[in-house]
């Protein structure tokens, strides 16, 4: 996957039988890393992420960036629930290390999802596609030949809220634009995309979050300017508007 954490963008992707793999992205920085998209995998991969950089301009770009992956004794396997007992929905686990490993996958249609790591101390986070990060961090320690069970994970729903509406320089609001928030330095970001009023809404929890409006390459705009701070207390809405 590719990663821009200006903007809090993913890309994703998979390798084919060859172990090659293509992601289309467009000009700016990103960090590429891997993982395995399979409980069953027993390998890893320890060093940071890729960063590749591309012009922001019109002509098409190559970058490549190869990985080499080690095999491992040590894993951490769990389930991941709603509140309400149902599965939810494209919800990625990772594992960091805070020094740049990181190593993860996807939970499967039962809530079950489980990867290999090397020992060491690592911070267990939740991520859902089109919501973003989800649950609290849970730090934890990993020995040799272990075998690390989170039991189940009940997710909550986040306290707080980010709302605003996403007009063009007309006054025209503007429906299916993406709109991504993050904190920077963490893995921690939401997303939404405006609705046929131009409004939106990010679920997140407190702290102080970096808000932008994202239109798609393909689209017929554009937002230059940096993402905007926005302070979140819990149970209260804040807005940010573009």
């Amino acid at each position: 996957d590719a990663w821009r954490q200006d903007t809090g963008t993913a890309i994703k992707g998979s390798t084919d039988a060859n172990g090659n793999y293509t992601l289309l992205v467009y000009g700016g920085s990103w960090q590429v890393g891997i993982y395995p998209k399979s409980g069953s995998a027993t390998w890893a991969y320890s060093e940071a992420p890729r960063w590749v950089s591309f012009a922001a301009d019109n002509i098409v770009e190559t970058r490549q960036a190869d990985f080499s992956v080690f095999a491992v004794s040590s894993r951490v396997k769990g389930v991941v629930k709603n509140a309400d007992g149902s599965i939810p929905a494209q919800t990625f686990v990772s594992a960091d290390s805070g020094s740049g490993f990181g190593q993860g996958g996807p939970i499967a249609s039962d809530g079950l999802f489980g990867f290999g790591l090397p020992p060491g101390s690592y911070t267990l986070r939740l991520f859902q596609d089109g919501i973003g990060s989800v649950g609290e961090p849970m730090p934890f320690t990993l020995g040799e030949n272990e075998t690390k069970d989170f039991g189940t994970i009940v997710l909550a729903a986040k306290s707080g809220r980010i709302t605003g509406t996403v007009k063009d320089t007309a006054g025209h609001a503007l429906p299916n634009i993406p709109v991504r928030a993050f904190i920077p330095g963490t893995p921690s970001f939401s997303q939404a995309t405006t609705q046929s009023n131009g409004t939106y809404t990010l679920q997140v929890t407190p702290g102080t979050w970096m808000v932008r409006a994202e239109p798609y390459p393909e689209s017929n705009y554009a937002n230059p300017a940096p993402p905007v701070s926005v302070v979140v207390a819990a149970g209260v809405a804040a807005t940010a508007n573009f």
